[in-house]
């Protein structure tokens, strides 16, 4: 078995119980976002949760707020606000 295909999976599953859990107490989650190192989640209230390999800081998003949509690149996260401006999680070199 590929441990990055099972690694993914684990991620899914705890960024969905991260997000059941937070949405019974912070409105749904919108969109779920996942590549083989790490899960974003964008939640109703405009926020991002995000789990897995964060040597690359692509989980670093407890500031986001007012997001659209999410996606989750190799090495980060972008994030869409309602004026279009595209925000990037990542360490850049």
């Amino acid at each position: 078995m590929d441990r990055s295909f099972s690694y993914r999976h684990l991620l899914l599953i705890i960024l969905l119980l991260i997000l059941t859990n937070s949405a019974l107490s912070h409105g749904a989650t919108l969109q779920v976002s996942s590549n083989n190192v790490h899960t974003v989640g964008l939640k109703s209230d405009g926020t991002v949760v995000a789990v897995g390999d964060n040597s690359h800081s692509a989980c670093d998003l407890s500031n986001w707020t007012d997001i659209q949509q999410v996606a989750a690149g190799y090495f980060n996260t972008l994030g869409l606000k309602p004026d279009g401006t595209v925000i990037v999680g990542s360490v850049t070199s």
